[in-house]
């Protein structure tokens, strides 16, 4: 499921995948205890293997640190 939204908001933002330089995920539990989610979905949508980012699991918290991280990533 979070990777068809993966894909459905690279679609409408008209986003090429090769543009994508940080990947950070927010999720309650994980799926698979071997493999991060945002190993998966970096796969999944030919992110390629310069993308840096994170899985962050705990509800809430999962959600603020992703922000947090994105603001870092993307700010001066």
């Amino acid at each position: 499921m979070l990777f068809l939204q993966v894909l459905s908001l690279l679609r409408t933002c008209h986003v090429q995948p090769c543009e994508i330089g940080r990947l950070d995920v927010a999720t309650e539990s994980r799926v698979d205890m071997c493999k991060a989610a945002k190993t998966v979905i970096q796969e999944l949508a030919g992110l390629g293997n310069d993308v840096q980012g994170s899985d962050v699991v705990s509800a809430c918290y999962a959600g603020t640190q992703v922000v947090i991280f994105v603001c870092r990533f993307g700010g001066p």
